[in-house]
């Protein structure tokens, strides 16, 4: 026993020897060095990294808050692009089904009778809508024709009206054009058919709507149409001559003798022919 300690006490002498002799090494010495070196570097380097970094956030700091700022502008821009995308997209195909709902609607009204022969009378009195060889100026007049067909035609039918009757009555208030009829008259005169804003028309039937407008216009124009005819007569004689001067005549006599009313009779003769217009409009015997 007492041999096994001597031999483990000269073996841990031995080792710490041999570690003295180790760590005393040039080798051993050297590679401690480097790795002190090295450490104290890298933590020199650190805190060098660290100031260059707070003066470069202290002499650019504006330079970096423009970037911020730039990035938030851009950010910004790209948000309001895609929501006015989103908006012209969203009015685009509101557009097209207005559109091709206003053209079936359209389609449908041209299957009636009653809306060919107002498309035939415009056509034949005012053929503008139809002189431009320009195909663009081409659309946008078929369209204005379609509507003004269409405010007529509907005015007429609500009112009773024979549509051809209301065709004559505007073209000779205004040629139907709608250069006339964004016009106010030196008596304030409105619209395709000319309805004046405190006239008897207004009163009996302007329902408070802007005569500006060609809907309104004609319904008011075609409401007093239909209010001649009750308070004058049946005869186009009388009711387009109590249209045109706001009093019933007496006869059919004394209304063929007003010009307007000649002129009226004469328009529906040449946009329709004459047989229609003695079996519309016939003079007495």
């Amino acid at each position: 026993m007492r041999q096994l300690v001597i031999v483990l006490l000269d073996f841990r002498r031995v080792l710490c020897q041999g570690a003295v002799l180790l760590l005393t090494s040039p080798l051993c010495l050297g590679a401690g060095g480097v790795f002190l070196v090295a450490f104290v570097v890298s933590v020199r380097y650190a805190r060098i990294l660290e100031s260059v970094k707070t003066l470069r956030d202290g002499l650019f700091s504006g330079c970096i808050r423009l970037k911020r700022r730039a990035d938030v502008r851009v950010r910004t821009k790209k948000k309001v692009s895609l929501v006015a995308f989103l908006i012209i997209l969203l009015t685009g195909i509101f557009l097209i089904i207005a559109e091709r709902s206003e053209a079936n609607e359209t389609h449908q009204m041209v299957e009636s009778d009653s809306w060919r022969m107002v498309a035939d009378g415009i056509r034949r009195l005012q053929p503008w809508y139809l002189n431009s060889r320009n195909p663009r100026i081409r659309i946008r007049r078929d369209r204005e024709f379609t509507r003004l067909v269409s405010y007529i035609h509907n005015a007429s039918e609500q009112n009773g009206i024979d549509p051809r009757i209301a065709v004559v009555v505007g073209f000779r208030e205004s040629s139907l054009l709608p250069s006339i009829h964004l016009k106010t008259g030196s008596r304030g005169e409105r619209g395709y058919f000319q309805v004046m804003p405190r006239s008897l028309a207004v009163r009996v039937c302007g329902d408070g709507c802007d005569q500006k407008t060609p809907q309104c216009n004609a319904n008011t124009a075609m409401c007093y149409l239909s209010y001649c005819r009750e308070l004058c007569g049946d005869s186009p004689w009388l009711y387009v001559g109590g249209y045109g001067r706001s009093r019933c005549p007496e006869s059919v006599t004394e209304a063929r003798t007003w010009r307007e009313v000649r002129r009226a009779r004469r328009l529906l003769c040449h946009a329709y022919g004459d047989w229609v217009c003695d079996e519309v409009w016939p003079i007495p015997s």
